[in-house]
């Protein structure tokens, strides 16, 4: 789901103090379920995550093409 910009630059979040010039393209929510104490493990099943073997082929090739 695509958020408003203000979703992301109303938080009081660091990015914004080590970023000043950064321009924000988008905000997506990510539809997850879960408690805050659950955000640990979904980072570490994103970073176990190997695209080259588990993306849907389009997504492959155009990884292979961008690398």
């Amino acid at each position: 789901m695509r958020l408003p910009a203000g979703a992301h630059t109303a938080r009081p979040w660091r990015i914004h103090a080590l970023t000043p010039d950064f321009r924000l393209e988008d905000v997506w929510a990510l539809p997850t379920t879960g408690a805050a104490g659950d955000f640990p493990r979904l980072v570490r099943q994103f970073t176990a995550m190997d695209p080259s073997r588990e993306a849907p082929g389009p997504a492959r090739a155009l990884q292979r093409y961008r690398a």
